[in-house]
């Protein structure tokens, strides 16, 4: 049986071996420096089943881009950077269809944004649903 830990090593090597385009790093759980201003990507499993086989599981993919500034009638701001939000959500989506890893399938469920305004960035969401086939 797969656990949490083997899942997120998974899902890191997927997104390490394609190229994401992201001007950060790739980081597994609580692992991202703290400080970080780069378009790191996150992922955590969140959900896995433990005692049958198929396994389901659901692990989340963290899209993190800097905020920039634009002028909003006439006051300076700090707005999501939509371009750069979009692109790399469509790369990991791409890479994660793509991917093949024998006894496992993995689907994207869900997208959301969200705003992280102490840290002045977006947040991309990504929910990954896991099929697991295989000890």
């Amino acid at each position: 049986m797969k656990d949490a830990f083997e899942l997120n090593t998974i899902m890191y090597r997927v997104l390490a071996a394609a190229n994401i385009g992201n001007k950060g790093g790739i980081y597994k759980n609580d692992t991202r420096p703290v400080d970080s201003k780069a378009e790191d990507i996150v992922v955590n499993v969140i959900a896995l089943e433990l005692d049958e086989l198929p396994q389901k599981a659901t692990t989340n993919v963290n899209i993190y881009v800097a905020d920039k500034p634009q002028n909003i009638n006439g006051k300076n701001m700090l707005v999501e950077d939509t371009t750069r939000l979009e692109k790399l959500s469509l790369n990991v989506v791409s890479a994660l269809k793509s991917a093949y890893v024998e006894g496992l399938k993995f689907v994207s469920e869900s997208q959301t944004i969200f705003d992280e305004p102490s840290i002045n960035q977006h947040c991309v969401n990504i929910r990954v649903r896991w099929n697991i086939q295989t000890d």
